[in-house]
């Protein structure tokens, strides 16, 4: 699987080893020392969702664990598979942007901006109400403020946006997203880089950001993908998109 060998390839610096499972306990993926622990992570996977359920863990960020050696693992989940990644000094929410925002397909046509829509305020209010991301027990150095939670939540599902509109061609729509952020914060476009893939953020951030300008900064940012994607596709074919990025949303 390409994108674990890429993940693997970009953080090996920290990543020392990768192992994937499906949800019946398969390994389906396994580089490094991933091969050291795969067992372990397929062992929750045949386990189920209802395992998971019982112990009040179906929607976690991520499950921290520990090898007999005493190294830590990093357990997530990605759509039908568990993901188990040993390191040292994981940065767990950086692995989780990257798997996101990750696409192999290849690069498309080039995407106008569409007029102004009625209907991108609704498909606003479909991401934002309907795929928030549930973190539970989140033990990382950043994001650590409620704001800065929050921004990650919506980074995410911006990043989810463009690569559903927009497979192969993030980095140009990536940027489109990236004014309108800056135009309606210029002091929260400060914090945001911009990969090949996806946008992200940097922590710490200023305290005079609020709830209210992150809000009205990505809500601008996701009416904009919809233009944008009501002009490639059609407006029939990107509320089918959108709902299928709220479906994965759901999960992670």
């Amino acid at each position: 699987m390409k994108v674990f060998e890429d993940l693997f390839s970009k953080m090996h610096d920290s990543i020392k080893g990768i192992a994937v499972v499906n949800k019946e306990g398969e390994i389906v993926f396994k580089e490094g020392e991933g091969e050291l622990f795969a067992e372990g992570v397929g062992i929750l996977g045949s386990a189920g969702e209802a395992s998971l359920k019982n112990i009040g863990l179906e929607n976690f960020f991520y499950i921290k664990g520990y090898l007999q050696d005493g190294a830590e693992i990093f357990i997530i989940e990605h759509e039908d598979m568990y993901v188990g990644v040993k390191g040292e000094e994981v940065n767990i929410d950086e692995i989780k942007e990257f798997i996101a925002s990750y696409k192999e397909t290849e690069v498309r046509e080039k995407v106008p901006v569409a007029e102004t829509s009625g209907e991108s305020q609704e498909v606003s209010e479909e991401i934002t109400e309907e795929t928030e991301v549930k973190k539970e027990e989140v033990k990382t150095a950043s994001p650590s403020t409620p704001v800065e939670k929050f921004v990650f939540t919506k980074m995410l599902q911006i990043n989810e946006l463009i690569n559903e509109f927009a497979p192969g061609d993030e980095l140009r729509w990536g940027k489109v997203v990236y004014a309108k952020i800056k135009d309606t914060s210029p002091e929260l476009a400060e914090f945001i880089k911009q990969d090949q893939k996806s946008l992200r953020v940097t922590y710490p951030l200023s305290e005079n950001i609020t709830e209210e300008t992150v809000n009205k900064s990505f809500r601008a940012a996701i009416d904009i993908i919809w233009k944008m994607g009501v002009s490639k596709y059609g407006a029939e074919e990107a509320r089918r998109k959108v709902k299928k990025v709220a479906e994965r949303l759901k999960v992670i």
